[in-house]
């Protein structure tokens, strides 16, 4: 029986009423999946994001109709559940924020990472002291061409690596990438759609060297 809750939990075209039903179940699966569901109203979402068990709590967190609800979930004591909230979309931008200044990087990367996290707090974290927050802004669409230049003179190549892939990255940039002395960092620009035809075939110069 506890199977065909589950998939009755997590069908969108499920009652109100009776997902209301569900988000009390005795089964931790089922009220999990009605915190995934994309069609559970707001104020069941709240008292969801309550539950006992984090793995309720984390899908409320990547729910896209969260919205509001991640507010209380951005305080959670479980790093994955705040991590969950900095990669939704529909997280408010004063959540994000806060979330930027968290204690653990790979909460503060998935921030980095959002595209609906402000250009303001992009400027922060493009200078985190953690490479994985830095690359992670790097690879962010929204991340303004400005801190792409920056990023693009960063110290880890990886991070360059992560600007050299960003279609948002300008062609100047591109232009200056194509030319760094880490073939990954070229080998990404070679792969970018934004890549000027003049650097693509200055690339295609480059002699045959297998590295993997």
């Amino acid at each position: 029986v506890q199977y065909v809750w589950r998939h009755v939990a997590e069908n969108t075209s499920t009652p109100a009423r009776l997902l209301e039903a569900l988000a009390k179940n005795k089964d931790y699966d089922v009220r999990r999946r009605v915190a995934e569901n994309t069609s559970t109203p707001t104020r069941l979402l709240e008292v969801l994001a309550k539950d006992k068990r984090r793995e309720v709590r984390r899908s409320v967190a990547a729910n896209p109709g969260a919205g509001s609800v991640c507010e209380t979930l951005a305080n959670d004591k479980v790093p994955d559940v705040r991590r969950r909230v900095a990669e939704n979309l529909s997280s408010p931008a004063i959540v994000l924020k806060r979330l930027a200044r968290d204690k653990e990087p790979y909460v503060r990367s998935s921030v980095a990472a959002n595209p609906s996290t402000p250009t303001t707090v992009l400027k922060v974290l493009a200078m985190d002291k953690d490479d994985w927050g830095r690359g992670a802004v790097a690879e962010n669409p929204s991340t303004p061409m400005t801190v792409l230049k920056v990023l693009a003179r960063d110290k880890e190549s990886d991070v360059r690596i992560s600007v050299a892939a960003n279609p948002s990255t300008p062609a100047t940039v591109l232009k200056v990438l194509a030319r760094d002395k880490e073939s990954y960092v070229r080998r990404s620009v070679a792969a970018n759609p934004s890549t000027p035809a003049g650097e693509l075939e200055l690339l295609a110069l480059e002699p045959e060297v297998n590295d993997n």
